[in-house]
């Protein structure tokens, strides 16, 4: 049995309660057929106007998983060609190295698995590597195998000399000799000095030359001639400058051939017609050293 009660609201509008009779119990309730002027959906469906709008707390677990959910889904939305998945394939370091270049901190380590072709060429570094890859090849090289004795020529080596002039595989260079040259001593007294320091066939090795002077520059022509030379006129072979207060070394180990004789002339300019000779005495010392 129901009991309808009415009552105003603050409004001062009249409102009806309906109540319900069970047995001992009466129980008020209000019929509510709209919210807000609009009569609220029920059941599944769509979302629409007239569907109940609710409010979660922001501690409530569903609502922290979703904003976790939301963060990894925008770093996968932000995948592209320049921004892709940072993963950290080695420990503490960012991203890898890629391309040639020196290894770095970040270049990730790489194992040559057992059966690749790679390995099987280079060969185990054992005492018998197998036949035909690079160690056995290394193996053959430092045993003497491909570096055996012979004439064969490789490329530059070191020198086994056993005796002065006698060397293995090594031709001696025609003309040379580690003894028998002749020094050939002069103080150049003032003048051109025009000599002759020998009328036959000669080879000429080098020689020690002082110049004393102050301030002089002197040249020291060597002449292709058995004859004493004609200063001014002969053209020489070799011309040595020596600078004030020096002294220069000349080293010929195979020997220059003056195949006529060795004439010697000193003068103050390097043209072939200077004449000037020698200022002072003693300006000039010098030591030759020949061989016929």
């Amino acid at each position: 049995m129901a009991n309808n009660i009415d009552v105003k609201d603050g409004a001062g509008a009249t409102k009806t309660l309906k109540t319900t009779d069970n047995g001992t119990d009466h129980s008020p309730h209000h019929n509510v057929d709209k919210i807000n002027g609009v009569a609220p959906a029920f059941g599944s469906g769509v979302l629409g106007a007239t569907v109940q709008r609710f409010t979660q707390a922001t501690d409530d677990a569903g609502v922290v998983s979703l904003g976790q959910i939301a963060a990894s889904a925008s770093v996968l939305d932000d995948w592209d060609e320049s921004d892709r998945a940072k993963v950290n394939l080695v420990v503490g370091q960012a991203g890898v190295t890629a391309g040639a270049g020196a290894v770095a901190a970040n270049t990730p380590r790489v194992t040559l698995a057992s059966d690749d072709p790679l390995l099987t060429a280079l060969g185990a570094v054992t005492a018998s590597p197998t036949a035909n890859t690079l160690m056995d090849r290394v193996k053959a090289l430092l045993t003497g195998t491909i570096l055996a004795a012979g004439s064969a020529i490789i490329g530059k080596v070191g020198i086994d000399q056993t005796s002065t002039g006698t060397t293995n595989g090594v031709a001696i260079i025609a003309g040379y000799s580690a003894s028998g040259k002749t020094p050939w001593f002069l103080n150049a007294t003032t003048g051109t000095n025009a000599q002759t320091i020998t009328g036959t066939s000669v080879k000429f090795y080098g020689g020690v030359f002082t110049n004393t002077h102050a301030t002089q520059f002197y040249f020291v022509k060597l002449f292709n001639k058995a004859s004493t030379p004609t200063v001014g006129t002969d053209i020489p072979t070799l011309v040595f400058g020596i600078p004030p207060r020096q002294t220069i070394v000349i080293d010929e180990n195979i020997g220059i051939t003056f195949g006529t004789g060795l004439g010697i002339c000193i003068v103050q300019a390097g043209a072939t017609s200077d004449t000037t000779g020698v200022g002072t005495l003693g300006d000039i010392c010098l030591t030759l050293y020949s061989k016929t």
